[in-house]
């Protein structure tokens, strides 16, 4: 039986046998103690100031106010527990992307006719990550869709919704035999109504624990016998059983995805992992 980083060298066929990092909670502590360690003139220092320096100018008759005193003491802290977060952060997407054989890159843009990147009233991308991910091309990044509203004063809101995508990019021959497959978590929805108005339609499989899980929906453009053929009794059980994957694939673009930002290793493989045998499949059953 394979180990994890057999397993990790199929997922990521141009990655390296080191470990990595775990996760970016994990790096930021280390940063924090490492800091605390390393720096302690400079620790003596921020504490001199927040509570020497102005103790000691009140023992001198010098007025302080207060609110100084009190913002000194919360301001420095945050900067500095700030500034270790950043780094954290920007090491543990650099080596992750090292480690996987992936680019890297902290903002940028995926273009696909999928209703996920058309949520919201703005959209943006960030740490993308891009190579070889299975059997294909394609970018790992976090997606983020942004409600704008006005209260009654006429105050502007925003209002995020994350999610981290796999953006895997599917051969010409594949593509034009499946058009557009939407699969996703089952929610409300509205019927025929839906159907209209989104230009697709709802498909239900010989399966009620598939149906109460999922919904399928395709394009009205989408051939009937290949989208049954796709979801095969097997896919569908792995799907049921195995593991959880929920998708939105319009032409080239097979966009995986899960709600919220994933921020360790192993639940970013995982996704990976999980659009790796949805691509599968799909190769599969073209050939």
């Amino acid at each position: 039986m394979p180990d994890a980083l057999d397993l990790r060298r199929q997922l990521f066929p141009d990655g390296t046998a080191e470990r990595g990092p775990e996760s970016i909670a994990a790096l930021r502590k280390q940063h924090v103690r490492e800091a605390l360690h390393g720096r302690g003139a400079l620790v003596a220092i921020y504490a001199f100031l927040q509570l020497g320096l102005p103790l000691g100018l009140l023992v001198a008759g010098v007025p302080v106010p207060a609110l100084i005193i009190g913002l000194s003491m919360l301001v420095v802290p945050l900067i500095f527990f700030g500034i270790q977060a950043s780094q954290a952060e920007a090491q543990f997407w650099r080596e992750y992307a090292a480690t996987r054989g992936l680019r890297h890159l902290a903002k940028g843009r995926l273009h696909a006719a999928c209703p996920l990147y058309e949520r919201g009233d703005e959209q943006r991308f960030e740490h993308l990550l891009s190579g070889r991910i299975g059997p294909l091309q394609g970018t790992l990044a976090h997606f983020i869709s942004t409600e704008i509203t006005r209260d009654n004063k006429g105050n502007k809101r925003r209002s995020d919704t994350p999610f981290t995508v796999v953006h895997l990019e599917l051969p010409a021959a594949v593509a034009r035999r499946f058009r557009g497959v939407y699969l996703r978590e089952r929610s409300f929805s509205l019927g025929k109504l839906q159907d209209y108005l989104a230009h697709d339609r709802g498909v239900n499989l010989a399966s009620a624990e598939f149906d109460q899980r999922y919904s399928l929906r395709a394009v009205d453009e989408q051939d009937d016998i290949a989208l049954l053929e796709l979801f095969s009794t097997t896919f569908i059980d792995d799907l049921i059983r195995e593991f959880l994957a929920t998708w939105e694939q319009r032409d080239g673009d097979l966009v995986i995805y899960d709600r919220g930002r994933r921020t360790n290793a192993r639940s970013l493989d995982e996704l990976c992992a999980a659009a790796a045998r949805v691509a599968t499949r799909y190769l599969e059953e073209h050939r």
